[in-house]
């Protein structure tokens, strides 16, 4: 797997990050301090497993920057102990990892978002991974009115939904939403990212990306209050010409 160089080369790397993504495999990386110099190569192994060698390196410029390592759900890796070793090409360590991943799970964001008036009442749904239970996943709002500040929402367990009371049917309202595990389950440090927006305004669903439409009542006052100023000026100077 091919990345996108972020940093400057570095001697070496002085650490190993890994995350659970989406409860399916562990990203284990080893740039965050700047591109290696070398290709290192990583060998791992969970306490119950056998230590095998990386199957899968992503790459940056043709440089080991992480690895792809095998994950079980079924197994509950998370809750044990991952031992990674990372050498260099004369075979000495040069970093190691000695720790559980139960509060390293970076799910998939929510997706399917849509938004349903029904008054007096603005609502949100959205799905999110369908790799573990409602139950071990917390989720969170934001929304912003007319492209102003975002607006962040208390966190919710086991919700897929969320309302907003009596909406100004002239604004533009925008939602995202992102989620990580709950405490139920093993909490995680880590949320998913935002989703993608959905945008409401003028009592309808809108195109977020669509910046020509107008969905501020002040603004459409606005464009009539210019139009009304022009026709008086017309007629002003056919009368007085």
């Amino acid at each position: 797997m091919i990345l996108k160089s972020k940093t400057p080369s570095l001697p070496f790397p002085s650490d190993i990050k890994c995350v659970v993504i989406n409860l399916e495999y562990v990203n284990c990386t080893w740039d965050e301090d700047g591109l290696p110099q070398e290709n290192y190569t990583l060998r791992s192994r969970y306490d119950s497993g056998p230590e095998t060698e990386c199957q899968t390196y992503l790459k940056v410029n043709d440089v080991n920057v992480g690895c792809r390592v095998s994950y079980s759900e079924e197994k509950l890796n998370r809750f044990s102990p991952l031992h990674a070793w990372l050498y260099s090409a004369n075979g000495s360590v040069v970093a190691e990892h000695h720790r559980n991943l139960i509060n390293m799970v970076k799910l998939d964001p929510p997706y399917n978002l849509t938004v349903e008036m029904k008054s007096p009442e603005l609502y949100l749904y959205w799905n999110s991974s369908n790799r573990t239970k409602a139950m071990c996943k917390t989720s969170q709002v934001r929304y912003k009115i007319n492209h102003k500040n975002w607006q962040l929402q208390s966190k919710s367990t086991e919700r897929n939904s969320f309302s907003l009371p009596v909406p100004d049917g002239q604004s533009r309202y925008e939602f995202q939403v992102r989620v990580k595990m709950s405490y139920t389950c093993g909490k995680s440090e880590i949320w998913s990212a935002w989703s993608e927006s959905v945008c409401w305004g003028s009592m309808k669903n809108i195109n977020c990306t669509d910046t020509k439409e107008v969905t501020n009542f002040s603004d459409l006052f606005r464009i009539v209050q210019f139009l009304f100023q022009v026709n008086c000026d017309f007629w002003n100077i056919l009368w007085f010409s």
